[in-house]
C-alpha cells in the first residue's frame, strides 16, 4: 500500500493489522489498551531533549505492538493512525 502522506519527524505512519495466520492475538483495541499495526511509513529521526538523536527500531513493513492510538484518520475507507516512537513497545516481524 503506497501513500503520499509524510508522517512528522518522531512519527510512523501504519494501518490496523488483522491477524488472521498466528495465535498471538492483541487484547482488546479500546482506549487505554495496545494495539497491533503495520508500519507504512517511518518520520525522520528526533533529537531529545538530552542532544540524542532517535531513530525508530521499526521499519516499513514490520508489524509493530504499540499502546493506544489515538491519532486516528481514515482516507477513502482506509483507516491510518500516527504512532510515536516511543509508544512501540516491540515488532511482531514484517508482512
Amino acid at each position: 500500500m503506497t501513500t503520499n502522506i509524510t508522517p512528522a519527524p518522531g512519527y510512523l505512519l501504519a494501518i490496523p493489522h488483522i491477524n488472521k495466520t498466528s495465535t498471538f492475538k492483541p487484547v482488546k483495541e479500546t482506549d487505554g489498551l495496545d494495539q497491533l499495526s503495520e508500519v507504512l511509513e517511518v518520520g525522520d529521526s528526533i533529537i531529545d531533549s538530552e542532544g540524542i538523536e532517535r531513530k525508530s527500531f521499526a521499519k516499513k513493513g514490520d508489524i509493530i505492538l504499540h499502546a493506544y492510538s489515538n491519532k486516528e484518520f481514515e482516507i477513502d475507507f482506509t483507516k491510518y493512525r500516527f504512532v510515536h516512537f516511543t509508544e512501540i513497545h516491540g515488532t511482531y516481524g514484517s508482512k
